[in-house]
């Protein structure tokens, strides 16, 4: 609202047919004195309408005039005070319209006394006659809210219409902002409990208002900070900006700081900081947040009197704070903490009042119920499942029951909770029929955008769970769409939304609606980018990815079940590399951005720096805020409209230009692969790549592998080792690669011996990335490594991103070697091939022993366009399997690499072990330490799918230097072909020495 409402505004509150159709009613009784005319449903109805209309002018326009406003009181307070002279037996909320009249009549006191009954003169005290006695307003607006609830729509009308006309007649600053305070409550009111989005905006513009109009010394200028914020947060829940959230929890930070140890609001000021940062936690994965928010709970649960009135709240928040932080443990969590939180729930039931708000009554009950029934079904020493699920019901039951008819979200989840694991005990049908009959009745009773959304989740997955155990087409059908509802809900996290379309998609792939299922899974599809948020640290980032590792692979599947590999290979493209996908396309954009919008390209190229050293997390996410509005201003920069969209098919394609490009999917609905060349995208079907065969591969490869090269095993077992691995090459060759060749026969210029071999790339999927497909032979059929030249390649689109590059006379390797790591075996040839570097190329720079540190590494990557690193590589379990380099100092990781950056399109040649070993756990991530590289600007990688032993790869490493300096037109590809080739002459029978290496990179 602007400074001053307008008492000359539009009338707000007159004219219509529902002002005729009021004051006839008033009309009629004053001639039949029949109170069934003002008892019918139709009037209370007419009067609401009327009240609607006035509340939103105000908010529409800005502006009130003042005597339509009088009169519209007037009709409707006067049709209130009537029905409430009826006995309780014709008029049972006679008490309510007793209310209501004396709410609406207040203002009529002071202007018109003579226009209202002389009883309500009476009872409405005027201490200064003739004066807007605004105070009293607002107590009696104040009152019947108290009086009516949240739920009557009616009531709470009233109050607004009331209080908008208060702050136009108040005769001082506190009592206007008392009236703009009171009326921003009753307006989140109106939003919260009859989903009147207007009504929240209106809202939030006037607790802006409010906060201007109060100078900041003033003792009431926290009290409507923390108003905004809870404006603010509404309208947070209502379209998830991330900046809305942002600003609540600076608001909240603030109210909370200026409150002092033992102020009566300080409570309640903390509570809603460490709400929100709980919100903030559930919506975009910030585990730092959760963890501030418990220790806020924690310090605020150990600074409370035993008999504090907010005691019980705060204890259920800490439970409710503390299961989410057992939560990221997952199934490792440690179930000590469960015990603990019910421990806090019974505290917090105890702690209850007589006089405790029914709300949260409600959600004590409903929290400690639904926990033990998780202990129930977990189990564990010192505990009696039976006897935790019957506590567990009771609670529940109470909870439901005593939400009179209007149950809340943990209400309901408590209660079908409780009756799904009583159903997993008794397996009675009826007991699984009744929690679905009570999440539909809460879905029925449901208001809100959000209620219905998370209310239809709900009942989503209990028709999901009655499918899986009987199998009924109606209910997968019905969960499929009220998943799908969800996860086009706008008032829903990324995170909610994507598992919403993840679980629509599975259920319609089973009801064989493949269109239906391509809609969804390429929707969640889409959403996996912003899962991911750039704001998180590295561990949150990846903490909800694995979930959906199958996700891309299977939405590709889809499309192809529809006809559609052209869009099964957008889907593909746009779901690898989640993590790092967009950095690589800045990247390469970034230059060209310079030119066009310096200041934008130089406010870019910062950001990334600027996120990953910033500790704090409230830092962070307004960084990623600031972050997304540069990039809409970058998209307003002509030509760039498209700037870090998912690629589009023509350039795809485009990027085939040098050969043709082969992705093997495989699926537990159909395997096959996709054939790229400029021409199109065409499908091959694979059926005899199926899970078994995938099992058998991973088991003659890596473990045959693993065998041959184990030194402390007899000779026979070591050649046992290399059998098994000719096996999985066969099988590999027969499922996958021959096919392949066969198909792409033509395009490859007719595959025949004796030639030079053309070049390939193959794009694998899934677990077939770990693979080394380049390998694969049948010796009397055919050998992928005879025929074709072939290099692997992250993404289609990345080959059109690489820049061309080949060692010049300028060229200066860095070169990285460590013979002996602390806590690791030595490496010796690790100085021989330091010393084959060192001495091909005058200048080189070498890193050895305690010199080869992280910093050092990193800080020289930009000066170099050849980085050799000989050392030993790893894999972390408490860092979700990220791969590393052991240098002296410690391990560098992948998501360290990545973040280095060279513009010198050069080649990195990890000579360790497993540095070309995909993560599985991801969707589709095609991420590994040789990646990693490609994302700071190396055009080609070199490594391994496993460990290799230190002197055969020496000669590797020799062979290969050699043929790429001598040989003017040779590629990188060509040179590590040549150098394989002299390795497997020289040892035809142990495939485990020359099958790991591969090339990445155009």
């Amino acid at each position: 609202m602007p400074p001053d409402l307008n008492p000359a505004g539009q009338d707000t509150g007159s004219g219509g047919p529902e002002t005729d159709a009021l004051a006839g009613r008033l009309k009629a009784y004053t001639t039949t004195h029949d109170p069934a005319v003002l008892l019918a449903g139709g009037a209370e109805r007419e009067a609401a309408t009327l009240l609607d209309s006035a509340v939103r002018s105000v908010v529409r326009d800005m502006s009130i005039d003042v005597q339509p406003r009088l009169r519209l009181l007037h009709d409707t307070g006067w049709l209130f005070w009537l029905r409430a002279l009826s006995d309780a037996r014709r008029n049972p909320l006679n008490d309510r319209d007793l209310s209501l009249a004396l709410a609406l009549l207040a203002p009529l006191r002071d202007a018109e006394p003579q226009s209202v009954p002389e009883a309500v003169v009476a009872q409405i005290h005027a201490p200064t006659p003739g004066a807007p006695q605004v105070g009293v307003w607002n107590d009696f607006a104040g009152l019947l809210l108290e009086e009516a609830g949240p739920h009557d729509r009616t009531a709470l009308l009233a109050a607004t219409a009331v209080l908008q006309l208060g702050i136009v007649m108040a005769e001082d600053r506190p009592g206007r902002a008392r009236c703009m305070g009171n009326t921003v409550h009753s307006l989140l009111l109106l939003h919260e409990h009859h989903a009147e989005a207007e009504l929240l905006a209106g809202a939030v513009d006037l607790a802006r208002r409010l906060v201007a109009e109060t100078p900041r010394d003033a003792p009431e200028h926290l009290h409507h900070l923390a108003r905004l914020c809870e404006a603010l947060r509404h309208a947070y829940t209502l379209h998830r900006e991330p900046e809305v959230l942002a600003e609540a929890i600076d608001l909240a930070r603030t109210v909370s700081s200026g409150l002092p140890p033992g102020h009566p609001r300080r409570p309640d000021a903390v509570t809603n900081l460490a709400g929100l940062l709980h919100l903030r936690h559930d919506d975009v994965g910030d585990s730092e947040s959760l963890r501030e928010a418990v220790a806020l709970s924690r310090a605020l649960v150990d600074g409370l009197p035993p008999d504090h009135p907010a005691r019980a709240r705060e204890l259920n928040n800490l439970a409710h704070q503390l299961e989410a932080l057992a939560e990221l443990d997952g199934e490792n969590a440690d179930p000590a903490a469960l015990d603990e939180i019910i421990d806090l729930g019974r505290a917090a039931l105890a702690a209850l009042t007589p006089d405790a708000d029914p709300e949260l009554r409600t959600a004590v009950r409903a929290n400690l119920g639904r926990r033990l029934g998780q202990r129930a079904r977990r189990g564990g020493p010192g505990h009696d499942p039976a006897a935790d699920l019957a506590e567990a019901l009771r609670l529940a039951r109470q909870a439901y029951t005593g939400s009179a008819g209007r149950p809340t979200g943990v209400a309901l989840e408590a209660l079908a909770g409780g009756l799904a694991e009583q159903y997993a005990r008794t397996r009675d049908p009826a007991v699984l029929a009744e929690s679905i009959d009570v999440l539909r009745d809460g879905l029925a009773a449901a208001v809100s955008p959000a209620h219905l959304a998370s209310r239809r989740y709900l009942l989503g997955a209990a028709l999901n769970n009655r499918y899986v155990e009987y199998g009924e087409p109606a209910d997968a059908r019905e969960a499929a769409t009220l998943f799908r509802q969800v996860a086009r809900a706008a008032t829903e996290s990324v995170h909610r939304r994507l598992e919403s379309a993840w679980h629509a998609g599975k259920l319609e792939i089973n009801l064989e609606d493949w269109p239906s299922a391509a809609d969804d899974l390429s929707l969640a599809v889409r959403l996996l980018p912003d899962l991911a948020g750039w704001q998180l640290r590295a561990g949150d980032r990846e903490r909800r990815l694995p979930a959906y590792a199958p996700l891309p692979t299977l939405a590709a599947s889809c499309a192809l079940a529809t006809g559609s590999p052209d869009r099964a290979l957008e889907l593909l493209e746009q779901g690898r590399g989640v993590l790092h996908a967009e950095a690589s396309a800045v990247r390469v954009d970034l230059e060209r951005l310079r030119v066009h919008a310096p200041r934008l390209a130089t406010a870019l190229a910062e950001l990334p720096t600027r996120l990953r050293s910033e500790p704090d997390a409230d830092r962070r996410h307004r960084l990623a805020d600031e972050r997304r509005h540069l990039i809409q201003e970058i998209k307003g920069v002509p030509g760039f409209e498209d700037f870090l969209q998912p690629p589009r098919l023509e350039e795809i394609l485009d990027a085939c230009r040098e050969g043709p490009v082969a992705v093997p999917m495989f699926g537990r609905y159909g395997s096959g692969a996709l054939l790229v060349t400029r021409d199109g995208v065409r499908r091959l079907p694979l059926p005899r790549l199926t899970f078994d065969t995938v099992r058998r591969l991973g088991r003659d490869l890596f473990g045959g592998a693993e065998l041959a090269l184990d030194h402390g095993v007899s000779p026979a077992r070591r050649s046992l080792g290399e059998s098994s691995l000719r096996t999985g090459l066969a099988l590999l060759w027969d499922a996958v690669v021959g096919p392949v060749l066969d198909a792409l026969r033509d395009d490859l210029g007719g595959l025949r011996q004796g030639t030079a071999p053309p070049r390939m790339w193959w794009c694998p999927t899934g677990p077939l990335s770990l693979f080394p497909l380049h390998m694969a032979e049948r010796r009397e059929e055919g050998s992928a490594f005879a025929l074709v030249v072939s290099s692997y390649t992250p993404t289609v689109h990345a080959l059109g991103r690489l820049s061309a590059w080949r060692p010049g006379p300028d060229s200066r390797p860095l070169v990285v070697a460590l013979p002996r790591t602390p806590g690791a075996p030595d490496l010796p040839a690790a100085d021989e091939e330091a010393a084959l570097l060192t001495g091909s190329f005058p200048g080189a720079r070498l890193l050895r022993g305690p010199a080869a540190t992280r910093e050092r590494l990193l800080t020289a990557v930009p000066d170099h366009d050849i980085v050799h690193v000989a050392c030993h590589a790893g894999h972390d379990a408490d860092r979700h399997h990220e791969g590393h380099l052991v240098l002296h100092d410690g391990r560098l990781h992948i998501s360290d690499i990545a973040a280095a950056r060279t513009d010198r399109a050069g080649l990195a040649f990890l000579s360790a072990c497993g540095t070309a070993r995909n993560r599985l756990d991801l969707p589709d991530e095609s991420l590994n330490l040789l990646s990693a590289f490609q994302l700071a600007g190396f055009s080609h990688l070199v490594g391994s799918l496993w460990p290799v032993t230190d002197r055969i790869n020496t000669r590797l490493v020799q062979a290969f230097y050699e043929h790429l300096t001598a040989h003017q037109g040779a590629t990188v590809a060509e040179s590590l072909h040549h150098a394989v080739a002299r390795v497997r002459e020289r040892e035809p029978e142990r495939p485990s020495l020359w099958t790991p290496h591969v090339h990445i990179g155009p």
